[in-house]
């Protein structure tokens, strides 16, 4: 689309208002920044933002960079504040995507150089180029997509020099136009260390490169109009607030809700007494509750979607919220209701992440539990082995050590105790090394795979060697979820599990490998920083639900305070609210402790629509790793994950491959 965005009245007839900074009557707010994380620090402090960008668009003879040198002769430009971009279409679909996933924005404006040429480029259809006799000019003194995020180079940046701005339309007299405040660093060509791609000097594939954008562009567009038409229905002119729930003076209901198997033999008890606590809250809203095992939720879940006879609300684990999100089968949360429960901050940082589809800026499913996981070690063996349990595990160096001397130091116990017969956890005691190296699983849009990339070698091949050399053979046989009562049988010195365990060996700790001591310590720190991984489970309300109303009140009371500090912790999992930890024994427990600090340094695995066959595809092509007779070179890890990368690829590539139903 060209020219001025083109909105659609709100229901109400109110105009959307767009301001800078923080003015109560804006519907959208319009935020810069030198980089992305300046854009969502200042996207946190409004609810409803739009990212800046000023763009310089590589054409088809002539690079950005030089486009700006030319300009330059004219007239200097003043920083108007905006993220700013210098190259060809494919490094600003890598801006965009990592803006959408990372920015905390929900929408773009865009700031073209020059209007009728860099519109024109915006607009490029998937068809290549017609072919042209006249050759791209490149400019001598810089490299056209350079970084310029600091402290190394990129194509991102604020100019410190001043320009004079001039806001153009799309006809320009003899002098050269553009718009506001369109500004570039320009330094000599370094390695490029900003996440998007930019630090090659010419775009390889300019026709498939503009249609992606130009795809990209019409996603952000539609993520544009959903929050334009919440801010029509919000009260932005400080009218009456959405009213949300189920009033208490509404007809009697009865909702149901599955949930899953996740807290042990106590659960079914804890759930029949939430339940209890909120009919005595909420006289007209029975809920009537009904497990479903792990094993078969999924198959269920999809046939009560299409067959439109399921529960109101349900439990989903983290790493289906992407795929039941993209197929519309879940209720989206209005901003009213999010608002009702805390909002955003209520919950552990990383936890949002799975409220929603990538890219989406609809939250389709409240953090609810939270697996987060540390490692668990038998005190006597450390002394045993002559270890200080305060550095035995600060760094992949001095975890690597302290099982080296425990081996040394013989007992009769195996250094380590990692099951490695089943598929998904498998994946969960990983991906902390990917993070910890500087790699990930995905690209932040979630479309490619990343695993390939040396970081995630060198993690993948870091881990392998230690299960190589360090694992109890009878536990690798076991399945993650065995792991615990081998540990605590006297199988292993180390292992890797989550805070269930903790309640779980302070109710018993009279077994062979407890008796003597243990404790737990965080995951060690790679060269990128300590990173764990964080699961659990969501609540989700299905777009069937025969009483929404009531169903999100059920939502709002499970994850309150009250009831996040009885049932969570009951469980042994962790409340996904932040402040339901305090006064708790997850506060004061000492071997909690490990788990608090991991809460911190924890990530999620990203939501896409695909991830249930992609999790599946790294098990399958994992299992060559764990099944190896002894540790593999890093050639012969990289050419595993070669083709670990090139399966996770093709499941990318269908959108609708969301492993789910027929």
């Amino acid at each position: 689309m060209k020219g001025p965005a083109i909105v659609p009245r709100p229901p109400q007839g109110q105009l959307v208002v767009f301001a800078d900074g923080r003015d109560a009557a804006a519907d959208v707010t319009l935020v810069g920044g030198d980089s992305i994380d300046e854009v969502r620090r200042a996207a946190g402090r409004t609810p409803r933002t739009f990212a800046e960008i000023e763009a310089a668009l590589d054409t088809s003879t002539v690079d950005g960079a030089e486009r700006v040198d030319e300009l330059d002769r004219y007239a200097p430009w003043r920083s108007a504040g905006r993220l700013r971009y210098t190259g060809g279409p494919s490094g600003l679909v890598a801006l965009l995507r990592d803006l959408n996933a990372h920015g905390g924005v929900d929408g773009v404006r865009l700031h073209p150089l020059v209007l009728d040429e860099d519109l024109a480029v915006l607009s490029t259809s998937g068809s290549a180029p017609a072919a042209t006799s006249a050759p791209r000019r490149r400019s001598p003194t810089s490299s056209p997509t350079s970084c310029g995020t600091a402290p190394s180079t990129g194509s991102t940046s604020r100019r410190t020099s001043s320009r004079t701005a001039s806001t153009t339309s799309s006809s320009c007299s003899s002098r050269p136009c553009r718009s506001a405040a369109s500004t570039v660093r320009r330094t000599p060509a370094a390695p490029c260390a900003s996440t998007w791609d930019c630090g090659r000097s010419a775009d390889p594939q300019p026709a498939a490169a503009a249609a992606d954008l130009v795809g990209v562009l019409r996603l952000l567009a539609v993520a544009a109009v959903a929050v334009l038409a919440m801010s029509g229905c919000a009260g932005g002119d400080g009218g009456a607030p959405e009213a949300v729930g189920y009033a208490k003076d509404r007809p009697p209901v009865t909702i149901d809700f599955w949930y899953m198997p996740s807290g042990g033999p106590l659960q079914e008890k804890a759930v029949a007494e939430e339940a209890k606590e909120f009919h005595a809250a909420h006289p007209n809203i029975t809920v009537n509750p009904v497990r479903v095992v792990w094993e078969d939720a999924l198959t269920r879940l999809s046939t009560a979607s299409a067959s439109g006879e399921g529960p109101d609300v349900t439990q989903l684990g983290t790493t289906w919220v992407g795929g039941f999100s993209e197929l519309g089968a879940l209720r989206p949360y209005t901003a009213a209701e999010v608002d009702a429960v805390g909002g955003q901050d209520a919950f552990t940082a990383a936890s949002w992440s799975s409220s929603h589809l990538i890219g989406s800026p609809a939250t389709t499913a409240m953090p609810w539990l939270v697996d987060v996981r540390a490692l668990f070690y038998r005190t006597d063996v450390l002394a045993t082995a002559g270890v200080d349990p305060a550095t035995a595990f600060r760094t992949w160096e001095s975890l690597e050590a302290t099982l080296q001397r425990i081996q040394v130091a013989g007992g009769g116990v195996a250094p380590l105790a990692i099951g490695n017969e089943n598929t998904f956890g498998i994946i969960h005691n990983v991906a902390p090394f990917v993070w910890s190296a500087g790699g990930d699983l995905l690209d932040p849009a979630g479309m490619t795979s990343r695993l390939a990339e040396p970081a995630a070698v060198d993690a993948v091949h870091y881990y392998q060697r230690l299960v190589a050399k360090y694992n109890d053979p009878q536990v690798a046989q076991l399945v993650s979820n065995d792991v615990p009562a081998a540990f605590a049988a006297g199988r292993g010195a180390v292992t890797i599990d989550n805070s269930q365990s903790v309640g779980d060996f302070l109710a018993d700790p009279g077994r062979p490998g407890l008796r003597a001591g243990w404790a737990t310590a965080p995951l060690p720190a790679g060269r990128a920083g300590r990173y764990g991984f964080l699961g659990g489970s969501n609540l989700a309300i299905l777009k069937e639900a025969k009483h929404p109303g009531a169903a999100f009140e059920w939502v709002r009371f499970l994850t309150g305070k009250q009831s996040q500090q009885r049932y969570a912790v009951s469980t042994g999992l962790w409340p996904a609210r932040s402040e339901a930890v305090a006064g708790t024994k997850l506060e004061t427990e000492p071997a909690y402790a490990a788990f608090r600090e991991m809460i911190g340094h924890g990530r999620m695995y990203p939501s896409v629509a695909a991830w249930i066959v992609v999790e599946s595809v790294i098990a399958k092509d994992f299992a060559e790793l764990w099944h190896a007779p002894g540790e593999l070179s890093r050639d012969q890890v990289r050419a595993i994950l070669d083709r670990t990368s090139a399966d996770i690829d093709e499941t990318l590539a269908d959108p609708g491959n969301t492993g789910i139903g027929g």
